[in-house]
C-alpha cells in the first residue's frame, strides 16, 4: 500500500494525545438519514518513533462501518495517510486538530525525483548511510538520447555499490545512474516513488527510526 505524506508545524507529544477526547461526530461525512454512527479514535503506540492513529466509524450496520489509518511521526511532525475516500477530509477535520494546535498549517509532500537522490547522501557525519535495494530510473529519448527504453530497474543488496563495483572491476562505463531522473527507490524498510508516495515494508523499531530520519529529509 502506498501512503500520502503530510507535514505540519507543531507536534503534540503522545502523552497529551492519550488525554484527549476520543470520540467525534461523523454526521457531515454521511447522508442525512444516517445518524446512528459514532466516530472514535484508536491510538496504537507501536514505537517511540511512530504512532498508528485509527479512525473508526462504528455502527450496527456493516454498510456504514469505516476504518481510516494514519501513521504519525511526532519527531518530524509528519502524518502518513492511507489514500481512500474521505481520508483527506478526516485528516484535516479530525486528525490534525487532534494532534496539533496549529492544524491549519498542513502541507502535502509529494515525492519528487530530486528527493529520491537525497536517500544516497549522508546529511551529517553522525547519520547513517542508506543502502538502496531497489532503484527505478526514467529514460527519456529527449534528454538521454537512449532509444528503445522507457525505464531501468535495478535490484540488489546495495545497488549503488553494485553499479560502482561493476564499472570498476569490468571496466564497463554504463553510466545509467545518470541517464535520467530517479523516479523510485527502496530499502529493506520502505520504498518511495514519484506519483505514488511511500510504502512501508516493516513496522519494526529500527525500520521506523530509519523512516523518521528519511522523512526529515523530504
Amino acid at each position: 500500500m502506498w501512503w500520502d505524506i503530510y507535514q505540519f508545524s507543531e507536534e503534540i507529544p503522545f502523552s497529551h494525545l492519550q488525554k484527549r477526547q476520543k470520540t467525534f461526530s461523523v454526521e457531515k461525512y454521511l447522508p442525512e438519514d444516517h445518524t446512528k454512527v459514532k466516530g472514535k479514535f484508536i491510538i496504537k503506540d507501536i514505537s517511540e518513533h511512530a504512532i498508528i492513529l485509527l479512525v473508526e466509524f462504528s455502527s450496527r450496520s456493516f454498510a456504514l462501518k469505516r476504518l481510516f489509518r494514519f501513521i504519525y511521526f511526532p519527531s518530524v511532525k509528519t502524518v502518513l495517510v492511507e489514500p481512500k475516500e474521505l481520508s483527506t477530509e478526516i485528516l484535516k477535520n479530525e486528525i490534525l486538530p487532534f494532534i496539533s494546535s496549529e492544524s491549519e498549517n498542513i502541507t502535502r509532500k509529494p515525492i519528487r525525483a530530486r528527493q529520491i537522490r537525497t536517500l544516497t547522501k549522508k546529511h551529517s557525519a553522525d547519520e547513517f548511510s542508506l543502502p538502496l535495494t531497489y532503484l527505478k530510473i526514467k529514460i527519456s529519448l529527449e534528454t538521454s538520447g537512449i532509444e528503445g527504453l522507457k525505464q531501468i530497474v535495478i535490484q540488489g543488496d546495495n545497488v549503488i555499490r553494485g553499479v560502482e563495483t561493476l564499472e570498476q572491476r569490468h571496466e564497463i562505463s554504463l553510466k545509467f545512474l545518470n541517464s535520467g531522473p530517479w523516479i523510485g527507490a527502496g530499502t529493506t524498510d520502505f520504498s518511495i516513488e514519484v506519483g505514488k508516495g511511500l510504502k512501508i515494508h516493516r513496522l519494526e523499531e529500527h525500520s521506523l527510526k530509519n523512516l523518521a530520519t528519511v522523512l526529515s529529509w523530504l
